[in-house]
């Protein structure tokens, strides 16, 4: 998860460069998921392996929670600073855990719901975002990114639980995100780009696809409670990304909502260890 989280923080990192570039929503969502699928293909044909599944249902519901999720996201990415997005973008953590309290028994682990609100209190304390009249509206749709990644990530251990190989799940969903890019694509009548801006275009398809086999697999395999607050990790790393690309200085409350936030994954390990 410590990967994803990295690989997901150059993303972010590369969606701003891209949409300061003027590239439109329809093409870094597209650029999302080609690369996804192009690597995937490859790799399923070398290992010989099939994308027969018995669970299309389950996908399709991962796919459009994870769509929904990944175009408000985005959308906050271009229209926030990278500070408030990434904390919208990662209120899916609240969502799931409150969600596991209500329906899950095993989940009303008091020193895991502690650790998840321990690290949300990191993330108030680094980010701190500071709300604007004009920024209203792209905040309401960064926290419509959280609520639609719930559901997603849900699916996900859903497909886990059944056996469902994480390939398989990746590439459904970087199907749905790149058909939807298309969509996107043409709607803006877009269709030229300056070598840097396909640079920028290309990263957020390769950190996004390795950010998203690491999220698979911590989430198919591993505790979502753990994996949810390991995600916290992504502020520390978009933090250091916005002082050398933007020039944000950390002051000392920053320090200490990082501290919170690996302080809380390490308190949400313990619990699940006991």
């Amino acid at each position: 998860m410590i990967m994803a989280s990295a690989s997901f923080a150059v993303m972010a990192a590369f969606i701003k460069l891209s949409a300061l570039e003027g590239a439109s929503h329809g093409a870094i969502i597209f650029a999302r998921g080609l690369p996804s699928i192009f690597l995937i293909l490859v790799w399923a044909i070398y290992q010989q392996k099939s994308f027969k599944t018995l669970y299309m249902k389950s996908h399709l519901h991962r796919s459009i929670c994870g769509v929904l999720s990944m175009w408000c996201g985005f959308y906050a990415y271009a229209h926030l600073p990278l500070e408030t997005a990434t904390s919208l973008n990662y209120s899916t953590t609240l969502f799931i855990t409150t969600w596991l309290v209500i329906t899950t028994v095993t989940a009303r682990n008091p020193i895991q719901c502690i650790a998840v609100l321990i690290g949300f209190s990191g993330v108030l304390f680094v980010l701190r975002p500071s709300v604007e009249d004009q920024q209203w509206f792209p905040i309401l749709i960064g926290l419509m990114a959280g609520v639609m990644g719930t559901g997603a990530m849900l699916s996900v251990k859903n497909l886990g639980k059944v056996g469902e190989p994480v390939f398989r799940t990746v590439f459904y969903f970087s199907l749905s995100v790149t058909v939807s890019g298309l969509f996107g694509v043409i709607w803006a009548d877009q269709y030229e780009q300056d070598i840097q801006t396909i640079g920028y275009l290309l990263g957020i398809g390769i950190f996004g696809l390795l950010g998203q086999i690491g999220l698979t697999r911590s989430f198919s395999y591993g505790s979502t409670v753990l994996t949810a607050t390991l995600q916290y990790t992504t502020i520390i790393f978009s933090a250091v990304i916005a002082f050398f690309l933007w020039d944000h200085s950390l002051d000392w409350l920053s320090w200490l909502g990082m501290s919170l936030i690996v302080f809380s994954g390490a308190l949400c390990a313990w619990g699940v260890a006991r």
